[in-house]
């Protein structure tokens, strides 16, 4: 009997050892904007659970003990995915705008016509109104050093979770536009 737990422990616990070394990897490399991180916490993070959800489905399964488990986690795999798009602040891969929020009317391609030196009448005329309008704020700072700010995009439309999303903006100084930023924010 006691043959058969280590194997089990120890398979939980490299699981679980994957998972702490996945989060700290993925909130380091989101400090420092690396693309994929929250994707990466996402799928270490979810293994764990898997292994769990298996190892306690395996109990209430006829026949081997490592047979269970096998078929346990065959089964179960499909979760991992489900987990890893669901993670917060991840891309949510089959629609990575998801909690992304527009200003009314904005297209994201006219975005790629903007180009600096250009006035605030000209600028809207390609990309329409803004959503917002401010100064250079303090958790996004615009390169150029901007006196005012023009977001088309904002967080938190995902009816559903808190994903990543892409932020678009523009910066003005003296009346032309000298900065032109899309990003993504894992935040």
């Amino acid at each position: 009997m006691t043959e058969m737990r280590h194997p089990r422990l120890t398979f939980v616990a490299v699981l679980g050892v994957l998972a702490l070394g996945g989060y700290v990897f993925g909130v380091a490399s989101a400090l420092s904007w690396f693309p994929v991180a929250s994707g990466v916490v996402g799928v270490l993070w979810a293994l764990p659970v898997i292994a769990l959800a298996a190892l306690a489905w395996a109990r209430f399964m006829p026949g081997p003990p490592s047979r269970k488990l096998i078929v346990s986690l065959v089964l179960l795999c499909p979760i991992g995915p489900y987990l890893a798009w669901h993670f917060p602040e991840s891309k949510f891969l089959p629609n990575p705008y998801v909690d992304t929020c527009f200003a009314p009317g904005f297209k994201r391609e006219s975005f790629d016509r903007l180009h600096p030196g250009m006035s605030p009448a000209e600028v809207e005329a390609v990309t329409g109104p803004p959503r917002f309008l401010h100064g250079n704020p303090r958790w996004y700072r615009l390169a150029g050093n901007p006196d005012l700010v023009w977001s088309y995009s904002t967080d938190h439309c995902s009816k559903t979770g808190d994903y990543a999303w892409r932020s678009y903006q523009v910066g003005f100084r003296d009346g032309a536009l000298i900065v032109v930023a899309k990003d993504w924010r894992y935040d």
